[in-house]
């Protein structure tokens, strides 16, 4: 009997690995994949046919690999994974490493440091309808199909420059529009096969590596800075911001907008990064060249650093002669979105100045257009700040005028 029963198991667990081998997971696999796109097909068609000429589809990368098995019908279809970085990571780990290295990486939780966002609808951040449509590329460990787009997820797609367009254009931020409309974009646009002018990719993405960084930050503020002079400018603004006090001590919401590279924190790497520009703009210019429009760009930023702490002392004046009421909490936090809720028209005046003819000035210059640098950028910058004098004198009592 023992014999028997023995022989009995030695079969069942032959059959076992015989099954195993005429059916392995891999051809379970492709056999459920099959059932996903003989479903989507019917659903929405476009959607397959992108898959199918990918890369990926090309490369054996089924549905499963990517959004997993648990979604079956169509009554189950929230069980569908969603593609985020760490799926994408199984097999590009290189990319994914250099992608959380840099500033992208950072988009989502940079957004949540200021406290005006909880102000707005859920629907603008969470649902991504809004800040959040763009901020989400630094979501769930990174969203790479905010570049490389769902379902080809092609590199030729995500190295042409109309892939930065969603992100980085319009009224606030408009790269685009400035690089397009500068002799890079030009030269790039007239014979873009031959790439005789470099896209927002040769620059930022260089050799298609996925660590965007840059020498200035966001807001182009430093801390500390070598300049003396430099430095007056810089503690007036950021003290405005309440990044330091008035003693001139940071305070800890300096510290964390540093590490989200916010604010550039380290000249050390700020250097580094810089000498990395110049190689790049090397490979069509002069590397002395390049280095001294870098520092004629760097000069622009110290001469809005002053006409900015400039306006900014008018008004603290105000403050001071109680002229303006100061704001009970001023300031609660660098509050980029303050123009929503300005405490006066003088404030107001200030943010416009700050976040949008400073920003747009920078952005001209360092991308090459004299247009965006002069006409959108300093010239409206200077009559922001003539307002202010302007609506300051108008406050004043008239023994002070």
């Amino acid at each position: 009997m023992k014999g028997e029963s023995r022989g009995r198991w030695i079969c069942t667990i032959g059959l076992i690995v015989i099954l195993l081998g005429l059916n392995p997971q891999g051809v379970s696999a492709k056999e459920d994949n099959r059932v996903c796109v003989s479903c989507h097909e019917r659903i929405n068609a476009s959607l397959v046919v992108s898959w199918r000429e990918s890369p990926m589809g090309q490369h054996g990368v089924t549905c499963i690999d990517c959004h997993g098995s648990h979604h079956k019908s169509a009554e189950d279809a929230v069980r569908g994974s969603l593609m985020v970085g760490r799926l994408c990571e199984k097999c590009h780990p290189n990319e994914m490493a250099q992608f959380k290295s840099g500033k992208h990486a950072q988009a989502w939780t940079s957004v949540y440091q200021f406290k005006k966002v909880l102000e707005l609808p859920p629907e603008m951040i969470d649902a991504e309808e809004g800040c959040g449509g763009c901020h989400s590329i630094g979501r769930e460990d990174g969203q790479c199909d905010s570049c490389h787009t769902r379902h080809s997820f092609t590199k030729e797609e995500a190295r042409k420059p109309e892939a930065c367009l969603p992100c980085h254009g319009g009224v606030n931020h408009p790269q685009w529009e400035i690089w397009r409309s500068s002799k890079h974009g030009v030269l790039y646009r007239v014979d873009p096969k031959k790439e005789r002018g470099p896209t927002c990719q040769t620059c930022h993405f260089p050799r298609g590596k996925h660590g965007v960084k840059t020498a200035w930050s966001l807001l182009a503020l430093r801390f500390p800075e070598e300049d003396r002079e430099w430095v007056g400018y810089r503690k007036t603004i950021l003290t405005w911001l309440g990044l330091i006090d008035r003693e001139g001590r940071p305070t800890g919401l300096l510290n964390e907008l540093q590490v989200k590279g916010i604010i550039q924190g380290h000249p050390e790497e700020w250097a580094q990064f810089r000498e990395e520009m110049v190689d790049i703009c090397g490979n069509c210019h002069g590397r002395l060249f390049a280095r001294e429009k870098l520092g004629q760009r760097d000069a622009i930023v110290k001469k809005t650093d002053q006409l900015m702490a400039e306006a900014i002392q008018i008004v603290e004046n105000l403050y001071q002669k109680s002229i303006l009421a100061r704001p009970e909490i001023r300031p609660t936090s660098p509050d980029l979105l303050g123009l929503y809720s300005p405490p006066n028209p003088l404030e107001e005046k200030l943010w416009e100045m700050f976040l949008r003819h400073r920003l747009i000035l920078l952005h001209g210059a360092f991308h090459n257009n004299p247009d965006y640098t002069s006409n959108y950028g300093w010239i409206k910058l200077k009559a922001a700040y003539e307002d202010v004098k302007r609506m300051a004198q108008e406050l004043l009592p008239e023994e002070g005028k």
